[in-house]
């Protein structure tokens, strides 16, 4: 590989060039990419797949009551959240969640 000609306004054109890589090549596999259907390592998931129905089934199944303090969240369902009781985002039988409002979570 020949180093690129510092006078030219477009270094990087010049080395593009020089290592003949396809600017159409590049665009294809970075807008083609199928993120979506890439598999995610469970120890990089912050929580399980099914964890968003989990978690409304429980709130539903509570009433959308927070278990430590009382308050009704039915209106405002989003002050509502289900916490693990263990810290394990993985665990979610129902001996391990708790609904909970915001600032009893936040206790």
């Amino acid at each position: 590989m020949k180093l690129p000609n510092f006078i030219e306004n477009n270094i990087f054109e010049s080395i593009r060039e020089d290592m003949n890589i396809d600017k159409d090549y590049i665009l294809e596999l970075c807008y083609n990419y199928d993120f979506e259907n890439k598999k995610i390592d469970n120890k990089y998931r912050r929580y399980s797949r099914d964890w968003i129905s989990i978690s409304e089934e429980y709130k539903k199944n509570k009433n959308y009551k927070c278990e430590e303090c009382g308050l009704d969240c039915f209106i405002t369902k989003y002050y509502l959240h289900v916490h693990h009781i263990n810290n394990n985002r993985f665990n979610n039988s129902d001996r391990n969640l708790k609904a909970l409002c915001r600032a009893c979570l936040r206790k």
